[in-house]
């Protein structure tokens, strides 16, 4: 059965959205929980205005975009096709819900906010590889995909704040996982989740971010669970002079450099931790001591 809009919109902190009713679940697709501008922290989306200075009802009918990420033959081996024809954008802070589409009235359901894995280099929430759907029917939860910042565009930066010695903050992924779960809280109930029932889960590099989640202040009381799976444990510590070594490749890229100029250079910077070992297999992901 083709997909079919649900009744009436829903109210979220960034405005009213509608989605589609797919078989057995209902969808809301790239719903935006966020805005930043390339190597500033995020700010939450606010609500699309209309030439006639009224609020816009947004259609969520598209999948959220990947953030962009250089292709090599290795990652397409390993991704086997899952982000072909997905659209690249920098601004992918977005989250997609999927819910049951026999949802009573009142019904309220336990949440899960999903993290996908990639190394926080490759990936994105919305790849059909990660369809929720069977995990939301045959388990009655919601599903919250998220998709932020990779790479050098999430991770790049060696600062606290912008201007700080170091630049752009270090960890802008990973703030952008944090105001997709404030989201969350704010607005999951108006699609019958209980934001006091929050389960937060991610696959490697994603249960990697929930464990930094799990330890930073920012994240209080904003999941109540966590199921964390095959995080990178093993490779995430000792890395500051990997780090060191991949900042001087990037240090000198301007911030308004053209996108594939950034692509091109992340790609040196990841050639340039190869000297770090196993290390080298995570290049990228949160730092600790710094925002």
């Amino acid at each position: 059965m083709p997909p079919t809009s649900p009744p009436g919109p829903t109210r979220t902190r960034s405005g009213e959205v509608t989605g589609i009713r797919d078989g057995d679940v209902i969808r809301y697709l790239g719903i935006p929980y966020a805005t930043a501008a390339r190597g500033e922290p995020p700010v939450p989306a606010a609500a699309r205005i209309g030439s006639d200075g009224e609020p816009v009802v947004l259609r969520a009918v598209t999948p959220a975009p990947a953030c962009p990420q250089p292709s090599s033959r290795i990652l397409d081996t390993l991704m086997r096709g899952a982000l072909d024809g997905v659209e690249r954008s920098e601004d992918c802070q977005a989250l997609s819900i999927t819910l049951p589409a026999d949802l009573a009235p009142g019904e309220t359901l336990p949440v899960i906010v999903w993290f996908h894995g990639g190394g926080y280099t490759t990936g994105a929430g919305d790849l059909a590889i990660h369809d929720p759907r069977a995990l939301v029917v045959e388990q009655r939860v919601i599903v919250v995909a998220v998709t932020a910042r990779l790479g050098l565009l999430g991770f790049g930066g060696g600062g606290s704040r912008r201007g700080a010695p170091g630049g752009p903050p270090a960890n802008l992924g990973l703030l952008d996982q944090l105001e997709a779960l404030r989201w969350v809280r704010d607005s999951i109930a108006a699609f019958g989740g209980d934001p006091a029932a929050v389960t937060a889960m991610g696959q490697s590099a994603g249960g990697d971010a929930i464990l930094h989640l799990m330890i930073s202040d920012g994240a209080r009381d904003l999941f109540q669970r966590a199921i964390v799976q095959s995080p990178p444990v093993g490779i995430t510590g000792g890395r500051e002079r990997m780090f060191r070594a991949m900042a001087r490749v990037t240090r000198s890229l301007p911030v308004d450099a053209p996108l594939d100029a950034v692509m091109r250079r992340q790609a040196r910077a990841e050639r340039a931790s190869w000297a770090s070992g196993i290390r080298a297999g995570l290049p990228w992901g949160p730092r600790y001591g710094h925002a």
